[in-house]
């Protein structure tokens, strides 16, 4: 293969940062502009607190993302290049009426359980109605 062990272990760390930059990114953004937003539970902390948090996480994978080889840039690069991609076919085909987004949340909102209320995404199918794009 292309890549021997080392290299692999290197691409799925790359993965998981990713994910652990989105996570924080998802983390700070629903502190700021989603206070109202039902959570099973709030890290005690002012929403200054909350990036500062952040930060350091943040700072240590930048600096893993610096000294990695370029196979891990390659990688990222192209996730990051699909993602980017696919957003904009979605959001294309939302506005152009040819695909659509629907809730599988139920009615949580009318149980007066504190669940979703209208315009949250969690819960969202990213296949059509039939389940097929």
């Amino acid at each position: 293969g292309w890549a021997d062990f080392g290299v692999l272990i290197e691409l799925l760390n790359a993965n998981y940062a990713i994910s652990l930059l989105l996570e924080y990114g998802a983390f700070v953004w629903l502190r700021v502009h989603r206070k109202d937003m039902y959570r099973p539970y709030r890290v005690p902390i002012p929403d200054w607190a909350a990036v500062l948090l952040v930060l350091p996480p943040i700072v240590g994978i930048l600096i893993i993302f610096l000294v990695s080889s370029w196979y891990v840039f390659g990688f990222v690069g192209g996730a990051m290049g699909l993602g980017v991609f696919v957003w904009r076919q979605k959001r294309r085909g939302d506005r152009s009426g040819r695909r659509s987004v629907r809730n599988n949340c139920g009615s949580l909102s009318d149980s007066g359980s504190g669940g979703l209320v209208d315009g949250d995404m969690a819960g969202v199918a990213l296949l059509p109605e039939g389940g097929i794009l």
